[in-house]
């Protein structure tokens, strides 16, 4: 620390502590209005504090003051603005004017609105909670003369502890919460003198179980001991919830070690008035008890009180239990475990009815970007020693709202409070001494902050890669699909170094003929194959293939063989997204559709992998997926299952279908038209193989949907509610229901979707049983006529289908002009990844294609091949095309290639061309089901969030038992062929 930033810090501390008469004089103005928000309450005394707030605002230097009026909502939201410097970053503080209400003023020492100061603290309702908060930003602002070097957003709402619109309102108008770095100011420190940063808050779930045993109740001294009592059945149930020690014993709970701080065993006895001689319940750290795992409450219980009881067998019982999770695991998830524990209970074997209450994510702060840096150096400098971290037990739905709101802002979580304010109890306090040192850390966070962000303005992502929260440690990660990608290319350019340059002779329709390879001069010196390494991303993108030559390169004149077209596509549907989910209207639905379908994922999961399967066998359905990750991925969370199900669903579903493809004239078409068959020769076989892979993928998918859905731990992705990009609002609940405006976007996605399947199906193809000559990732154009009802769309109109139902939507939600162009230019944006991963797999091809090594590996293929008999030739095409596909990853290309070359070599080993075609699809789509050079798969695990090292390592017992069983088959068929 240099002289002058010692002495920086120094004249802020001064400033503090010379402000404190004010700012003690603040306080207890403000704590003397009974600010109560809820129902019954007069509003007077709320727009009391308002008025007031606004005017020390004012006082202290604030001009830009203006009020947010939520429909429905009483007390207005005070929205102030203060400049700083030119280019520099802007913080978001927050904190609330209204209290709770003071019942019980007996047990209170002094009147709760009567703020009295007693041995260093000022009580009274609401100086805690949260009205000190308030004066420390006060405080700060007049530390700084109102010219902070960073720009301040401040909102104080009105509303907080009842009904606060502010659980769901950022995602509806992110753009007022728009940010680099927000300040929670609603919660405190540990311990007086112990200056923490709250960086998780552990997420919540209702859940109602009942027992019902007779239809009435039923006198005791008649029916006791025989009619079945729910009220013991029920406390029987409840029983199982915990284990001897009081740990929660639910299967599927995320429980791991706290590191951070946390208290000591007495105090929370203190904190908790635990009675003397009785323990505490669980085992382990007490931080991982009370926020890093899971605790079971129950709420409440309808019984009659003792002095009203009577003597009878209880007929229904019901309790209402409150469950808490740690702050990474879903809510929705960790209810649906609740759910299957309890209805698998059957005590005295009386069956339990369990219904889904209201759920809220919890949150996990990344640790290490500018802003936390700031906070704890700030923290330090105004307590004096190092800060410590910690968790909330407690959920605050704000924060996750202003997470999905602005994803890229850091949220930092600190205010003048302690453990021991006693928050919504009697003798509520706030030490005066802690909101000095809140002030300070204030200020200097403001210092810090402009310092860390370099004066960059609005960043687009402020985490480091480096922080992590104290729930988990940071371990070692496999690169990302950018970087995996970029690496293949590097490997297959060194590859092509040392592969000779050959060709073949081709025939008038080009397809190359058999036994004429011979090799040539390189047609690339050594530096022309350093230049297309380094263009290899820009031919992915947009590279032209000479017609004649065959050569790929931006500049030429010819034909796309880049993914302009994939990628124009895939950010248009990221603009429909946002701007649809801005509406809230998916989110509602999958609240509501998981509710409905809790006890059957299994059955949404099959029926959705057989029908991409099935679109993809018949017409090679799947980049069209990409479409869908939005929609499952959340679906699939809420149901309980993770981000790997997503994928595995879309990627296997419809690559199975490719890989046993039928009458796909994509595939087939075109290695049946390159062969000189019909393309329904070998149609059985085709038809068996699909049936049998089709079933294998959908038991292996739910295999392990259904491992992770009953023990979490055993989850290969984990579970990760804070998925950075994430188009999803926080955890959807079951009883929502959806306005006008969320069933007509609703109405837009079904048909838009729809309209893209529909549009895309070569029908006349499929139906005509043609075969074809056809560039599918290209052109998806077919031989045949079409039909009168085809649309033949593909990515350009594909794109634009997309744009304008983006547009509609937000015509339809009345969201404005700039909104609506603000969502499209976000959820493109976050399609940036997905689309790179895209140009850098195609990019790869290119590299093969300008240095003509792929006619050698052909050539390679075709000696391998010959001489074999017809068992072992019909296994030996499959295996020779598994590495062919890698290097040439579309279907109709591949076909073009090798068919020309495999089709009369069939013929020497006594194998039909229909078998041969059948033999080349099944090692084409197996290596598309993993190559990170096929687009479908790098694209779909970059938009579902899952790491390429994690699909291999789920994915590769399929694909050796897929290959298995391939072989088998094959080789029988050959065999009785």
């Amino acid at each position: 620390m240099t002289d002058a930033v010692a002495q920086s810090y120094s004249a802020l501390k001064s400033a503090a502590a010379g402000l404190m008469p004010q700012l003690k004089a603040d306080l207890t103005r403000l704590v003397r209005i009974p600010s109560i928000a809820a129902d019954g309450y007069p509003s007077a005394p709320l727009f009391e504090a308002h008025d007031l707030v606004v005017e020390l605002l004012r006082a202290a230097g604030v001009e830009q003051i203006e009020d947010l009026i939520i429909e429905g909502k009483t007390a207005p939201v005070i929205v102030a603005t203060v400049p700083g410097p030119a280019a520099a970053p802007t913080v978001l503080l927050y904190t609330h004017y209204d209290v709770v209400p003071a019942d019980d003023t007996d047990l209170w020492q002094s009147p709760p609105f009567e703020p009295t100061e007693r041995d260093g603290a000022i009580y009274g309702r609401g100086t805690a909670d949260s009205k000190a908060n308030i004066v420390s930003i006060l405080g700060a602002l007049r530390v700084w003369g109102g010219a902070p070097p960073v720009t301040l957003r401040i909102v104080l709402e009105g509303q907080e502890e009842f009904g606060s619109p502010f659980d769901n309102y950022p995602i509806e108008a992110p753009e007022l919460f728009e940010a680099d770095a927000m300040v929670i100011a609603d919660v405190g420190s540990v311990r007086p003198g112990s200056p923490t940063l709250t960086v998780a808050l552990r997420g919540s779930a209702v859940v109602t179980v009942e027992a019902s045993t007779l239809a009435t109740d039923k006198h005791s001294g008649l029916y006791g001991g025989a009619a079945p009592d729910a009220r013991l059945a029920l406390i029987r149930a409840l029983a199982t919830l915990h284990d001897e020690r009081g740990d929660v014993a639910v299967e599927g709970l995320r429980r791991e070690q706290w590191t951070g701080a946390t208290y000591t065993e007495d105090e929370l006895r203190t904190l908790a008035e635990v009675l003397d001689g009785r323990p505490l319940m669980g085992s382990g750290g007490l931080g991982e008890r009370i926020w890093s795992g899971p605790a079971i409450t129950v709420i409440g219980f309808d019984a009659p009180s003792v002095s009203g009881s009577i003597n009878a067998v209880a007929g229904t019982a019901r309790a209402a239990l409150n469950l808490r999770v740690h702050p990474d695991q879903g809510a929705a998830q960790a209810q649906a475990a609740l759910i299957r524990h309890l209805e698998a209970q059957r005590p005295f074997g009386v069956a339990l009815t369990v219904t889904a209450g209201e759920v809220g994510n919890g949150f996990s702060a990344p640790t290490g970007g500018p802003g936390f840096d700031a906070a704890m150096t700030a923290l330090e400098q105004a307590w004096g020693e190092p800060a410590g971290l910690m968790a909330g037990g407690g959920s605050i739905p704000l924060v996750m709202a202003l997470h999905h709101a602005v994803p890229h802002a850091e949220k930092l979580l600190f205010g003048a409070t302690d453990g021991y304010a006693n928050i919504h109890g009697p003798n509520e306090r706030v030490l005066l001494d802690e909101l000095e040192k809140a002030v300070v850390a204030k200020a200097v966070f403001f210092q810090e902050y402009a310092r860390n962000a370099g004066g960059s303005g609005m960043s687009t992502d402020t985490r480091a890669e480096g922080g992590s929260s104290p729930v988990a440690k940071k371990k070692f990660e496999f690169p990302g699909a950018v970087t995996v990608l970029a690496i293949v290319a590097v490997l297959v350019w060194i590859a092509a170094l040392f592969i000779p340059a050959g060709q073949f002779d081709t025939d008038a329709d080009g397809a190359p003929i058999p036994g004429t390879f011979t090799e040539i001069p390189a047609p690339l010196s050594f530096w022309e194959r350093v230049q297309q390494l380094i263009l290899s991303p820009v031919n992915g993108l947009y590279g032209l293939q000479d017609t004649g030559t065959g050569f790929v390169d931006p500049d030429n004149l010819g034909r796309m063989f880049g993914s302009v077209g994939v990628i124009l596509f895939i950010l248009a549907l990221g603009a429909f997204i946002s701007v649809s989910f801005a509406t809230r209207s998916l989110e509602v639905a999958v609240g509501r559709l998981a509710a409905g379908l809790r006890d059957k994922g299994w059955l949404l999961i099959t029926v959705i992998m057989v029908l991409f399967s099935l679109l993809g066998s018949t017409m090679g359905f799947s980049v069209e997926t990409f479409g869908f990750y939005a929609l499952l991925t959340p679906l699939m969370l809420a149901l309980g299952y993770d981000r790997m199900v997503a994928a595995a669903t879309i990627i296997l579903g419809a690559l199975t279908g490719a890989m046993a493809s039928t009458v796909n004239p994509f595939s087939i078409g075109v290695a049946s038209g390159e062969a000189g068959v019909s393309i329904g020769d070998g149609i059985v076989l085709r038809v068996v193989l699909w049936i049998v892979l089709t079933a294998m993928a959908v038991a292996f998918v739910l295999r392990y949907a259904r491992r992770v859905q009953q023990d979490p731990s055993r989850s290969i992705v984990g579970f990760d509610t804070e998925a950075e990009g994430e188009h999803a609002a926080p955890a959807p609940e079951p009883d929502q229901t959806l306005t006008g405006v969320q069933k007509s976007v609703l109405a837009i996605t079904g048909l838009t979707f729809g309209l893209m399947i529909f549009s895309v199906i070569p029908w006349s193809a499929i139906f005509g049983a043609t075969t074809t000559a056809a560039e599918y990732d290209v052109y998806h154009e077919v031989a045949t006529e079409p039909y009168w009802f085809e649309l033949n769309w593909w990515f350009p109109q594909l794109a634009m289908l997309f744009i304008l139902a983006a547009i509609i939507v937000g015509v339809v939600a009345r969201m404005g002009e700039k909104r609506v162009v603000s969502l499209i230019t976000q959820g493109a944006g976050d399609m940036i990844g997905p689309a790179i991963v895209i140009l850098l797999a195609r990019g790869v091809s290119v590299i093969l294609n300008n240095t003509q090594t792929l006619d050698t590996v052909l050539n390679a293929m075709e000696q391998l091949v010959s001489g074999a008999s017809a068992g072992v030739f019909a296994i030996l095409v499959t295996v020779v095309n598994i590495p062919l596909a890698f290097l040439i990853p579309s279907s109709s290309g591949h076909a073009t290639l090798a068919m020309p070359l495999l089709a009369p070599l069939g013929d020497f080993a006594g194998v039909g061309r229909d078998l041969v075609i059948t033999a080349f699809q099944m090692g084409h789509g197996l290596m598309l089901l993993f190559a990170p050079t096929n687009v479908v798969v790098v694209g779909g695990l970059a938009m579902a969030k899952v790491g390429y090292d994690k699909y291999l390592r789920f994915v590769w017992p399929l694909l050796v038992a897929n290959f298995v069983v391939v072989c088998v088959i094959l080789g029988l068929a050959a065999a009785f062929d």
